[in-house]
């Protein structure tokens, strides 16, 4: 769905477009961008669990939220298993 149907402006403060798809140790990563207070986007990443991706999107959350790709594998290689 794109922002002009789902009725979300992606300028609009807080607002996270996700595009790719990475898949590490089983987690998935999705890397997007964030529209911060000041109107700057920044690029995050996202991880979500193995279990977490079994969920519909529309109730799914992820574990961690990091700046770079190097910390989101970072925080996978350290997650408990």
């Amino acid at each position: 769905m794109n922002a002009a149907k789902s009725g979300h402006n992606p300028g609009q403060k807080g607002w996270i477009v996700m595009r790719k798809i990475q898949k590490y140790k089983g987690w998935t990563i999705r890397q997007g961008t964030e529209t911060s207070a000041d109107g700057a986007e920044h690029v995050i990443y996202q991880c979500y669990t193995p279990k977490e991706m079994q969920y519909p999107a529309s109730i799914r959350s992820a574990e961690w939220t990091a700046c770079s790709l190097r910390e989101a594998i970072d925080f996978i290689d350290s997650y408990p298993a």
